[in-house]
């Protein structure tokens, strides 16, 4: 069982500890796992993650300059190159290609969603097109039950209340 900061073992016990329970300040990760946000992760973000690799690996521009083309080109190889030791050599065009095709991977301030949206794109980059469907789609029903559990108690008033405020 978890204890809220400042409860003892004698006290209630809480099985679902939030954002606001946490400390301020510097992020711990001990209660990780647990945290029920309760809506507040707009209000308390603790880690993002962004991806700009695919922009690397763009074509330069037309009307970009030859000191900005050559830049961009000795970029994109040391680019290409990391993914060659990331990936191996083997189908090295497919994967190229497979990672700039989602594009940059959107910023994202609900990190106990990155790690799982992380699997989805690395999977889709092998080619393992089938594996990343069904996390991406697992991860969106993950997104909305946390929807549903931060967001139920702002409709209280609702006729549709009912068939939500029993989900735990």
């Amino acid at each position: 069982m978890i204890y809220i900061s400042g409860s003892t073992p004698g006290d209630h016990p809480q099985t679902r500890i939030t954002i606001i329970d946490l400390a301020q300040g510097v992020y711990s990760h001990t209660h990780h796992a647990g945290v029920a946000d309760r809506a507040m992760r707009r209000y308390h973000p603790y880690s993002f993650d962004f991806d700009s690799t695919p922009m690397l690996l763009d074509e330069p521009g037309e009307t970009w300059d030859d000191e900005a083309k050559t830049l961009h080109a000795e970029n994109r190889e040391k680019t290409i190159s990391r993914i060659k030791d990331e990936y191996g050599t083997w189908n090295q065009d497919a994967i190229v290609q497979n990672i700039v095709d989602p594009g940059a991977k959107p910023m994202s301030l609900v990190a106990y969603h990155n790690r799982f949206y992380h699997q989805a794109r690395q999977a889709f980059v092998v080619g393992a097109y089938y594996p990343a469907l069904v996390g991406a789609c697992a991860l969106g029903v993950r997104i909305l039950d946390h929807l549903v559990l931060d967001l139920r108690g702002s409709f209280k008033s609702s006729p549709h209340y009912k068939n939500v405020y029993l989900v735990r």
